[in-house]
């Protein structure tokens, strides 16, 4: 029950289904301040309520703010931590952008195979089905090997698996 990977439902259970457990969630599975932006983008709530959990959380003491700008936010890992009895850091991977680039390549690949399509018309579309995806990149991009973005004309597959592989190690790390 105090593994990093419950870390969201015990938090919901404690504060509530809200902003403020999530953005609590997605802070303290971090490693580096994150800004009111980046909590928008990963959970899809407006910037507008990511800004008012983020100012309760620091009134209340449970968050910290971090010098510079654009303003940036952390919860304090090592008492959080000892709070939540967690052994390790917890783990934020943002799914929700990952399965919606997923729904919308299998859609994609169903629509391409009824047509008769060479491979440079292929990565094209693929191409646009990708940068249709931006912020599933923004945040992955440091974890995800060239060819996720450039390859061969018909190297399509290639692109495919790397993030199919990108997936399977983010499950890797959640089970470690």
């Amino acid at each position: 029950m105090r593994s990093a990977a419950n870390l969201m439902l015990r938090l919901r259970l404690a504060m509530g289904v809200g902003t403020k457990a999530d953005v609590l969630t997605v802070m303290l599975g971090s490693d580096r301040p994150v800004t009111v932006r980046q909590l928008s983008d990963n959970l899809s709530y407006t910037a507008v309520g990511v800004r008012s959990a983020v100012n309760d959380l620091a009134r209340a003491g449970f968050t910290v703010s971090a010098s510079g700008k654009p303003a940036a936010y952390s919860a304090p890992h090592a008492e959080w931590g000892a709070l939540l009895g967690l052994r390790e850091r917890p783990l934020w991977v943002a799914w929700h952008l990952w399965f919606a680039l997923v729904v919308d390549y299998l859609a994609w690949a169903d629509n391409v195979k009824e047509k008769s399509l060479g491979d440079y018309a292929i990565d094209v579309k693929l191409r646009e089905l990708l940068a249709g995806h931006e912020l599933f990149f923004r945040y992955a991009a440091h974890e995800l090997p060239p060819v996720a973005f450039v390859s061969e004309v018909g190297d399509y597959p290639g692109r495919i698996r790397s993030l199919i592989e990108w997936a399977r190690r983010q499950d890797r790390r959640e089970a470690a």
